[in-house]
């Protein structure tokens, strides 16, 4: 088992979920959406091999990571943010899974076993979580008025800066 046969299996599995949803630009393991001004992002993350060793995890495991790019809030740069990291994003969040995995507790971590098992029950959960939950927080933030009252009530949270 390796983690290229976990991103085929999200080609398949979740990509098509997600063009359904007006996703069109997509990488190994990142969707984008152009949606007016923002750009929505999602990152099916690897867990790094040694922070899944530690935590009993293996490097197949994955989090969904989500975030907002808002371009009237601009970048670094001058040049225009096309496909921005979810850690570039100004909103972020990160989903949980539903899947009952009892040795392996982080509800953001869905796990994968080492030959590979489960990995379509992980993404077939994740498709679900983000169907029913990450297009909800999406949609939070169509309106730029709900932007400006998150960022103000809520920005240590929504721009990542207590987990980063």
């Amino acid at each position: 088992m390796d983690s290229s046969i976990v991103s085929r299996e999200i080609r398949r599995e979740i990509w098509p979920a997600l063009r359904k949803e007006g996703f069109d630009q997509f990488s190994s393991r990142m969707a984008w959406r152009r949606r007016d001004a923002r750009i929505w992002v999602v990152n099916f993350q690897s867990i790094h091999a040694r922070h899944a060793e530690v935590q009993g995890y293996t490097p197949f495991s994955f989090t969904v990571q989500l975030g907002i790019y808002v371009s009237a809030l601009g970048g670094d740069t001058q040049t225009p943010v096309v496909r921005p990291k979810d850690r570039d994003c100004h909103l972020h969040s990160k989903l949980s899974k539903t899947l009952e995995q009892p040795d392996h507790q982080h509800k953001d971590i869905w796990y994968v076993d080492p030959i590979g098992g489960n990995v379509l029950f992980a993404l077939d959960d994740a498709r679900t979580v983000l169907r029913n939950e990450g297009m909800r927080w999406f949609q939070r933030f169509e309106d730029n008025a709900e932007v400006l009252r998150a960022l103000d009530e809520e920005g240590a949270e929504l721009l990542g800066k207590s987990s980063r």
